[in-house]
């Protein structure tokens, strides 16, 4: 998610048994030079890009101004600042990603790259200069600035910068060049060429092995410690919503293990619900026009946090996900629910297409599911019983009996709503309100939008109770069958194989 993001999710990974869990370097003495550019073509300037908060300003490649040691026909990157009539402090900045995050406090002494004013710039309106030169190293989740310097450019001729890294660099993954001063005017146009790390000459320390456990399940690990990784695992199944549903829908994450919220303070576990068919893309909260994002985040004391947030019609942005303020735009920022652990079950419940609510279970109180899923013995489990469906073919007859226990239950079957408890002593009394099918409380709901009881009115007046009982029968004793063959079928393989063991 852009701007406000912290982290992006864990690809997928299912691990089982021991990992072994290498730290390999080399133990040679490391010395030299890492380019980061030469400008050699076009491509490398493509990366560079002008923040919009600062005055206008473009990029290009040089291919007929070079500072020398890169390849043959090598070029520069060209900078255009334009700034405006003379008045006080303003800035023209650019900001280009490195190819991956570095350590930059270990591995390197110094950043070192060339500058070039042409000579058709503006000086300062004081005649100084034309302007001062910040090179500086974006740093951290946090994109801390670290200026390696702040040179005044004086002349028109090339000037070599040798600029020592210094703390904090550790975790280095953008480098920005800003030209600013007081007063400046007009145009200034500078070039820049051979941008390079030195590296530290050390002895690293030999490689290192050890195991790691691992744990059953599956396991999400992100691939790197940067700011925007993400990795995602996505549903397959189509027809996978809420809204229309004659029944709350729920979607459910269980966490068994979490990032330490002190140590990753940033990272989060997150549910996105999109329309349509997004396809592989790696970022849909992003590039989506209309998305659910809901958050799971841990505290610093091992708490979890969930929140549900929104936004609709705003394709490439954060849209309102964050705002709780109407004032400010579109609320996409709708509320959240703690837990004393981010471990359990979280669950986001949604009904009547408007309706949200969270539930957190407890991490090893397995009991905690009836209050999730209240339904799951008397109408799951009272359907289909507790064998082993783990094949498509059972996936596919398991579909389709749904479809008409969902008919069945929800027009049909009166359920009782508990009122209240009185407690006598050890007794407790419950009173219950009369029973109801969902369709005829739907019906009877001021909530529901009359159109959607007329399109509900219809579906009931096609159905036949007896008839969809028939249906239910039906497959479940197919779903039977099925099982029967396949055991029947897989037994029969495991003792061809003992045979051929023997």
């Amino acid at each position: 998610m852009k701007n406000s993001k912290h982290n992006r999710y864990p690809g997928l990974a299912a691990v089982a048994g021991a990992a072994l869990v290498a730290a390999m370097t080399l133990g040679s003495v490391r010395a030299g030079e890492v380019v980061i550019s030469n400008f050699d073509i076009a491509d490398e300037v493509s990366g560079w890009t002008w923040e919009t908060w600062s005055a206008p300003t473009e990029v290009a490649f040089d291919d007929t101004l070079d500072a020398g040691g890169g390849a043959a026909g090598s070029g520069s990157l060209r900078v255009i600042n334009t700034f405006p009539a003379p008045q006080g402090y303003s800035q023209c900045v650019i900001t280009a990603p490195l190819a991956s995050e570095v350590d930059a406090e270990t591995l390197y002494t110094k950043l070192s790259l060339d500058v070039k004013v042409d000579p058709s710039s503006s000086l300062r309106a004081t005649g100084e200069d034309y302007g001062v030169l910040n090179v500086i190293l974006r740093n951290g989740p946090g994109w801390d600035w670290n200026t390696l310097c702040s040179v005044a450019l004086t002349n028109t001729n090339w000037v070599h910068l040798d600029l020592p890294v210094k703390a904090p660099a550790d975790k280095v993954h953008r480098l920005t060049l800003k030209l600013g001063q007081n007063y400046l005017t007009n145009t200034v146009i500078y070039n820049v060429d051979n941008i390079r790390w030195t590296e530290s000459a050390v002895q690293l320390p030999p490689p290192t092995m050890s195991i790691e456990k691992t744990h059953p399940g599956l396991n999400l690990n992100a691939g790197t410690g940067g700011q925007w990784d993400r990795q995602n695992i996505k549903s397959v199944p189509t027809g996978l919503g809420w809204i229309g549903s004659s029944s709350p829908v729920s979607y459910s994450v269980t966490i068994k293990e979490f990032p330490n919220g002190t140590t990753y303070s940033g990272f989060q576990s997150q549910m996105y619900l999109v329309p349509g068919t997004p396809g592989t893309e790696s970022s849909p909260d992003w590039n989506e026009a209309t998305v659910v994002l809901v958050t799971i985040q841990s505290g610093t004391n091992g708490n979890g946090t969930m929140t549900f947030h929104y936004k609709t019609d705003a394709p490439g942005s954060n849209g309102g996900y964050f705002n709780t303020d109407p004032a400010a735009g579109q609320v996409g920022n709708l509320g959240s629910v703690t837990g004393a652990s981010v471990l359990g079950t979280w669950t986001v419940t949604l009904a009547q297409d408007n309706q949200i609510t969270f539930t957190r279970g407890r991490p090893y109180r397995k009991n905690d599911s009836c209050y999730v899923e209240q339904k799951n013995y008397s109408i799951v489990r009272r359907h289909v019983g507790y064998l082993r469906y783990d094949t498509d073919e059972e996936l596919a007859l398991l579909n389709a009996l749904y479809r008409f226990v969902r008919l069945y239950t929800n027009f049909f079957q009166p359920v009782m709503k508990l009122l209240k408890k009185e407690r006598h002593g050890s007794r407790v009394r419950k009173h219950y309100d009369t029973p109801t099918t969902p369709y005829q409380r739907l019906m009877s709901s001021p909530f529901v939008e009359a159109q959607r009881k007329d399109a509900l009115k219809k579906e009931y007046e096609l159905l036949n109770p007896a008839e969809l009982k028939r249906k239910i029968t039906k497959g479940q004793q197919k779903l039977i069958r099925y099982v029967q063959f396949k055991e029947i079928l897989r037994r029969k393989i495991r003792e061809k194989k003992q045979s051929h063991l023997q």
